[in-house]
Order: structure tokens, then sequence, then C-alpha cells
């Protein structure tokens, strides 16, 4: 399938302080952009509040990450929608065992390298803010109490993202977001996730390596710069924006070893401070 092919191009600067923003180098090819409208609703949109995107650091031998995981997995069960999980394997603690997959990817590297460094696992970005301080956030038993303080929060957008057709046999997804806004909003991107869970892989638990480990929310592509791509500026309240894209999985997965129906498009607003305003997920096949 014809793709059109973009080019994203930063500053090559990383950061050694999780406090700190750096641009960096990304390229990246985007999604075919097969709809794009904008109108001004006849009737005031209702205000919402924010949904978390979680951005856990994990890795294969990473001997607390199962802890991570499961404080993860407990989150999304209680929360449900708007609770956004995706499990990050970067280079630190992930190389596989044996002839397991591979967990770790380039977006991985760069979203630790651009918000991190990610020298403690299991960690996690919530809504990539500063909390406390800090940006990552190292103790899974707190987790909880900071996801909660977000989720009361409001956002200026509310998020739908629905998929629209995937073909198994062509490993093809369309898929519609639908952006509409209560508030007048500052310059904001939007980015896109690819994720994958079901994975059995080789993890280290404690002192024990469990062959049969489940990986739930993999993080397998970012479709866009993990900074995602710009929306627009001087977006006024009342607008709704709708965009459809289509991307064919194989341009990303050659090998075709991720599975359809185990996979998540995820979609995130994000601010020029790095903050996640708000994100959405949602199964590409039910």
């Amino acid at each position: 399938m014809m793709k059109k092919i973009f080019f994203f191009v930063g500053l090559a600067l990383f950061l050694y302080a999780c406090e700190e923003e750096g641009p960096f180098i990304n390229f990246e090819e985007d999604q075919e952009t097969l709809v794009d409208t904008t109108y001004i609703s006849t009737t005031p949109i209702a205000a919402v509040n924010k949904n978390v995107l979680f951005e856990e650091f994990s890795g294969v031998r990473c001997s607390n990450c199962p802890l991570g995981n499961a404080v993860t997995n407990d989150l999304y069960a209680t929360l449900g929608d708007r609770f956004v999980p995706v499990t990050v394997h970067s280079d630190f603690l992930a190389l596989p065992y044996g002839n397991d997959q591979d967990l770790r990817n380039a977006d991985a590297n760069e979203l630790a390298a651009s918000l991190g460094p990610v020298g403690i696992k299991p960690s996690t970005f919530i809504n990539r803010k500063i909390i406390g301080g800090i940006r990552l956030q190292q103790a899974p038993a707190t987790w909880e109490g900071l996801v909660d303080d977000e989720l009361a929060l409001a956002s200026f957008v509310d998020m739908n993202l629905e998929i629209v057709s995937a073909d198994e046999a062509e490993r093809t997804v369309r898929y519609r977001i639908t952006l509409s806004y209560n508030a007048d909003a500052p310059s904001h991107n939007m980015g896109f996730y690819l994720t994958e869970s079901e994975i059995i892989a080789e993890q280290l638990d404690g002192s024990v390596k469990d062959s049969n480990y489940e990986h739930e929310f993999v993080l397998r592509k970012s479709i866009t710069p993990v900074i995602g791509t710009s929306v627009g500026t001087d977006i006024s309240a009342n607008t709704v924006i709708i965009k459809e894209f289509e991307i064919d999985i194989d341009d990303y997965d050659s090998d075709e070893i991720w599975v359809m129906n185990h996979m998540y498009i995820v979609a995130f607003i994000r601010l020029d401070n790095d903050d996640i305003e708000t994100a959405t997920m949602v199964e590409i096949i039910p």
C-alpha cells in the first residue's frame, strides 16, 4: 500500500536529569491521513477530566519488574478506559533470553533518553509530568495515589478513538480520532503508539526465571514521533477535529510476529512542556 512519508527533524540534544527537557532527532513514518475535518460545535462541549498515559519502564532481566507489572495490570483492571498503560522495554535490563522475542525497540530507547535517563526499573511516567520534583516515579507503592490525583484534574479536550476497519489478512488498520475541545487550547501535539499484550517471553522474577511470563501492553511502535505531531495552534473552545488514518502493520513488523488481535492503538495529547494532557486507547480487534 502506498504511504505518504514525512520526516521529523529535531535537535540532537539529550537530557541528563529527569526534570529537564531536551529536543532530539526523530525520523518517523507517519500514518496515511484519510480524513481531516474541523468544525465548531453549535452546542457547548462538556468539560471532562484527564485520562492517564502510564508509560512503565520494564525489562526481562529486571528482577523487580514483575511487581511493577502487577501494579500496572491491577490499575488497568480497576480504572478501565481512563488508564492507558504502555510497557516500555528500553535497553536497560531488557536483553532477551535465548531465542525469545526482543521486546526492545528504538522508540522505547528514544522515550527513555528524551525524558530520562531511565536507570532504575520498574519505574514509570505518569502523564510524563514532574510530580514531587521528579518525572520518573520509581516506587510502585505510590503509583496508585499519583494516578488518582491526575485523574481528578480537568482536561481541555476529550479524545474518542475508534477502529473503522481492521483486516487481519492484509494486516491493515483504519482508525478515527475525534478531539472535542471544551476550552481554548494551548499549543499541543498528538501522538500514536502500537502496543501488544499476551506476549510470552522469559522474565526474571526475583531470583527465578519464568519462561512462560505473559507481558502486557508492550510498546511495539510509536507511529508518530514519541513527542507526537502538531495538531495546531489557537484552537478555541467547542472546536471538534476528526481525523482518520490507515496503517499497514507489516510496515513496522516485517517478520509478522505481532498478533493483531492482541494489539491496541494508543493516542495521546502532549503539551510543549512534555506533559501529557490526556490519552486513550482501543483494541484493534475487540
